[in-house]
């Protein structure tokens, strides 16, 4: 099963939907997002949660937050905080 087809089964969750990932595109960890951009962890969370900067969730259960190079490059064009 790829990545895109076990984000779209997942159950309902509180959180906006997770985005598709580009086959070619990095996956980053919160701390590594965090540490580009000079923030602590909590507000890349944030972000998260409030639906500024789209995700993906890997791994069993809710899973561990992963988020495109390009999401973070298009958030910064963005100016969102």
């Amino acid at each position: 099963m790829s990545l895109n087809a076990s984000l779209e089964n997942s159950g309902p969750t509180s959180e906006p939907a997770a985005a598709p990932v580009r086959d070619d595109d990095v996956l980053l960890t919160v701390p590594q997002v965090a540490n580009r951009l000079q923030v602590h962890v909590e507000v890349i969370r944030r972000w998260v949660r409030k639906g500024a900067m789209q995700h993906v969730r890997v791994g069993p259960g809710r899973g561990l937050i992963r988020i495109e190079e390009s999401e973070l490059r298009r958030h910064v064009r963005r100016g969102q905080s």
